[in-house]
């Protein structure tokens, strides 16, 4: 029924866009909000990722950024596979950079998200682990929120050489949060490690395409090799 819903939605929006008054248009974006976010929740909740984009992008620019950035949360864990499925969605089917203010884009969700890591959330682990082991599973939840700037963006988008080029200059300035931790945490740098580890293959992308990146990029790459 929720699909059925969703799916009228989608269509009043794009058919009748142009005939709706004003007063019935506003009542349709709200009406059509809850319902998109809903049905958006139930494929999330149904593990099919790929397929929120469609509806998501659909939604008021606040709501698509509050979905994404609740899904990737609660993602986080998760394998590559899975994560990937909600990066590829939010990559097809949003603008990368914000240009509609009706619209919600990528990178808005990705700065949400950063930022959200870098709060301090005390309540999240155990109180009887000693400081040093919440600074350790703390620097791994930093690294694990960049990792979503290290996937490789689908062929099929536009100026897809330019926005892998953003991600990594992205991932590269905000390494520092879990390099920082490494020198809090010597004896296990488990976030710094990880977060190495998934700058790899974009690095690696970056040394065989030189000529798409700014300098200042190519000297992080050179920080790394060292």
């Amino acid at each position: 029924m929720i699909r059925f819903g969703a799916h009228v939605v989608l269509v009043l929006r794009y058919l009748l866009a142009e005939e709706i008054k004003d007063t019935f248009r506003e009542k349709l974006m709200t009406v059509g909000d809850r319902i998109l976010h809903m049905y958006s929740l139930f494929l999330f909740s149904k593990h099919h990722e790929e397929l929120v984009g469609i509806y998501a992008s659909q939604l008021a620019s606040h709501r698509c950024i509050d979905l994404f950035v609740h899904m990737m949360e609660l993602r986080l864990n998760s394998s590559v596979h899975v994560k990937y499925k909600i990066f590829l969605s939010a990559m097809e089917y949003l603008p990368f950079s914000q240009g509609d203010d009706s619209k919600g884009s990528f990178e808005e969700i990705i700065e949400r998200l950063l930022s959200r890591s870098r709060e301090t959330k005390a309540g999240k682990f155990d109180e009887t682990s000693d400081v040093v082991e919440q600074h350790r599973l703390q620097s791994l939840q930093k690294a694990l929120v960049v990792q979503w700037l290290c996937f490789t963006p689908p062929s099929t988008i536009t100026d897809v050489k330019d926005i892998s080029a953003k991600l990594l200059m992205r991932a590269l300035i905000h390494r520092e949060f879990a390099l920082i931790s490494m020198w809090r945490v010597p004896a296990m740098p488990i976030g710094a490690h990880e977060l190495l580890s998934f700058l790899a293959e974009p690095l690696k992308q970056l040394s065989e395409t030189p000529d798409t990146f700014e300098d200042y990029v190519s000297e992080n790459l050179k920080e790394f090799q060292d």
